[in-house]
């Protein structure tokens, strides 16, 4: 983990570093974020997850709140 937090919204407009990274993905394709300011979770199934060190930066969502672990591309 590096420590990183990345505001989506305001980075994410396509010129940004963000750029480099992707979306940690459940097995069922869906998206694992923290939506409820207590556990990662699938967006798709609701599998929770426990992320430890298995991501490079955390981006957060600055209009709703959600923090999403990032990996980066290959």
């Amino acid at each position: 983990m590096t420590g990183r937090w990345i505001n989506a919204y305001t980075e994410a407009k396509g010129e940004s570093e963000n750029m480099e990274y992707t979306h940690m993905k459940c097995n069922c394709g869906g998206i694992i974020g923290m939506r409820d300011k207590e556990n990662f979770s699938c967006d798709k199934c609701g599998k929770v997850y426990r992320i430890g060190s298995e991501y490079d930066v955390l981006m957060t969502n600055e209009k709703t709140g959600w923090i999403f672990p990032m990996i980066k591309k290959e």
